[in-house]
């Protein structure tokens, strides 16, 4: 397992790349545990946000994938625990595993609905190039 972290500081975004090889048949998981918030989710994208309306959207592209949610636990001070949500991209993949995460923080409304269609629309075109390029340039 390979993994690539790129802070965007123009667009404010975080872009992890992650890359596994293996022989005959496996599965994935990336795991990204939240405070208690609202969240939900779609194919390949998480948004959660707080009672402001200020949040994150996390959008995955790469090796195919599905979101599924469990229970997990957050801890806002010591000796604290409370139950929140864990949510994870799940897959299986032969061969190699190739999975780019974006995490962006949100604004009040800005993509936090099923407009965030595709990659290009939170973060630009002109990032998303970049990106596809970079990707390409470290394989």
């Amino acid at each position: 397992h390979h993994r690539q972290i790129c802070f965007q500081k123009n667009q404010s975004c975080w872009v992890i790349r992650d890359v596994i090889t293996g022989y005959g048949e496996h599965s994935f998981a990336l795991c990204l545990q939240f405070a208690p918030t609202k969240i939900q989710s779609a194919t390949n994208r998480i948004f959660c946000s707080t009672e402001n309306g200020t949040g994150l959207g996390v959008l995955f592209q790469g090796t195919q994938g599905r979101i599924e949610q469990s229970t997990g636990w957050y801890s806002p001070s010591y000796g604290q625990k409370s139950e929140s949500k864990t949510m994870k991209y799940v897959g299986e993949f032969t061969t190699l595993c190739e999975v780019i995460t974006i995490i962006r923080p949100l604004v009040a409304s800005s993509c936090y609905n099923e407009q965030w269609v595709n990659e290009t629309e939170c973060i630009g075109h002109e990032v998303y190039s970049k990106l596809v390029k970079w990707c390409e340039e470290l394989s």
